[in-house]
């Protein structure tokens, strides 16, 4: 997705859904595209601060690995990585890895475009977690792993502090603070953030949370590189995901014949199948995919309540068709503090609207779950304040 990057910052992106390793390179085992967010050194600059910044970002179904830097001074926080063939490759050392997740790691991961077989493309990383050069150390906090196939911190002498892992081939390297248990069953519903009141919330650096959170558009619009408030996080809600609708039309028109134009030996026929697949697939959206990947119930988003005349109105945005299939109904709840009171049951998935009377007085916002056909109840997105007409 990314290449040279020096003094370049990615904020709230996105690498997802790659295609076969012949789209990348003709050569017979291709190594050019070795991370969702890759930084390259020169002969000149390797040793050279390239301050590559990575924050609020995902790697979603990859075949490559999630992060490459081949320089210093670079920094991945609050990055996840779901269904990728590797982890991080780190030549130099001198970056800094913070609450970054990794929720299935293994050439197994993921999945193509076609069935292609696996192709050594992710190197050293393949299959793992952090692969740093021998005698090189960089900042690793806390880090969530579940589902790394190989050793999640690849050599003995490699650093980390405040980590949990489960089900990973090993933990490897020199951990302080390592918890081996389930995130899926203390905190992790959703890879974009971790749940309130959970016990991951208290265990990171400072008391803080372990794991990233992708939740609020960050940097300040209109502000450039540099600029105050560029790079913080704001109160604007990132899911749905914005221009989501047209981001999945434009990656539908995408056949890739170019790709295919004169090589040797022929592509097959499958190179040219519809690009209707993952997110871009038919009754899916891009925020219902990626919330999506953990197996937990997706909730509603875009939820408002206007307030008025003794009664609430509370709307919420529909399901894709692809969840729709599966949602039994959804429920409104009143929020105080940190406490929630149902207010409504909806049974009719038709219904994405409903009105409330006799709202409690001291209710501050609302909120909207949905309830799949086994009874399973979503997390809740955001809680939409009150707006008066």
């Amino acid at each position: 997705m990314s290449y040279y990057n020096r003094d370049t910052s990615l904020l709230n992106s996105m690498d997802i859904d790659s295609n076969v390793p012949e789209y990348w390179s003709n050569e017979p085992s291709p190594l050019n595209l070795m991370g969702s967010f890759a930084v390259f050194e020169t002969s000149e600059t390797a040793y050279v601060e390239h301050r590559f910044k990575v924050c609020g970002s995902l790697s979603i179904n990859n075949a490559y690995g999630v992060g490459f830097s081949a320089t210093v001074g670079n920094s991945y926080v609050d990055v996840v990585a779901v269904n990728v063939g590797g982890g991080f490759f780190d030549k130099l050392g001198g970056n800094v890895y913070d609450r970054v997740a990794l929720y299935g790691v293994a050439s197994s991961a993921y999945s193509y475009r076609s069935n292609q077989p696996t192709q050594d493309v992710f190197s050293v990383v393949r299959d793992s977690g952090f692969w740093l050069s021998s005698g090189v150390q960089s900042d690793i906090t806390d880090v969530v792993a579940r589902g790394v196939e190989g050793r999640l911190f690849v050599r003995a002498e490699t650093l980390a502090d405040r980590v949990y892992a489960f089900n990973v081939g090993e933990v490897g390297g020199t951990t302080t603070n390592v918890t081996e248990a389930d995130p899926l069953e203390n905190g992790v519903s959703y890879p974009v953030r971790i749940e309130q009141g959970s016990p991951l919330m208290t265990i990171g650096t400072g008391g803080g949370p372990i794991g990233p959170h992708v939740m609020y558009r960050l940097g300040t619009d209109g502000s450039f590189q540099g600029e105050p408030g560029w790079d913080t996080e704001t109160q604007i809600p990132l899911w749905p995901w914005p221009m989501e609708a047209w981001v999945q039309a434009e990656m539908r028109t995408s056949d890739y014949s170019m790709f295919c134009a004169g090589a040797a030996p022929p592509c097959p026929s499958s190179y040219r199948t519809a690009a209707a697949r993952g997110f871009a697939a038919a009754g899916q959206s891009l925020s219902n995919y990626v919330w999506g990947t953990l197996g937990s119930v997706v909730p509603p988003f875009s939820v408002s309540a206007i307030v008025g005349d003794g009664r609430a109105v509370v709307s919420w945005d529909a399901p894709p068709g692809a969840a729709l299939a599966s949602v039994a109904g959804f429920i409104v709840y009143g929020i105080v503090g940190e406490a929630r009171t149902q207010l409504a049951v909806v049974s009719d998935t038709s219904v994405v609207s409903v009105t409330l009377l006799d709202v409690p007085a001291d209710t501050q916002a609302f909120a909207v779950s949905a309830v799949d056909a086994d009874g399973r109840e979503s997390g809740l997105a955001y809680s939409a304040q009150i707006v008066l007409p």
